[in-house]
């Protein structure tokens, strides 16, 4: 059974596949992105992973932190900042 989604715009089909996960599993993010939205995931703080969202059009990427005291969450703060964003 096929999903149907009644939109105005094309626009407001694409913002209703951009909520939703089956943009990333039917390989639609260049559909998406051509249609000027962003594509945000999450996935681990590690610069080989994020290369390759990056490769496939991923804008964003959010990530956790496994460290909970306030001197952990700076180290992993600019490690993430030097090893990760500065080179991406």
């Amino acid at each position: 059974m096929e999903l149907r989604l009644s939109a105005e715009s094309k626009r407001d089909r694409m913002m209703l596949r951009g909520s939703d996960w089956y943009v990333m599993r039917s390989g639609r993010i260049a559909e998406v992105r051509a249609d000027g939205f962003d594509v945000t995931t999450s996935a681990a703080p590690n610069l080989d992973i994020i290369k390759r969202l990056e490769d496939i059009g991923v804008t964003r990427v959010s990530t956790g932190l496994t460290v909970s005291e306030p001197d952990g969450i700076t180290r992993s703060l600019e490690k993430i900042a030097n090893d990760i964003i500065a080179r991406v």
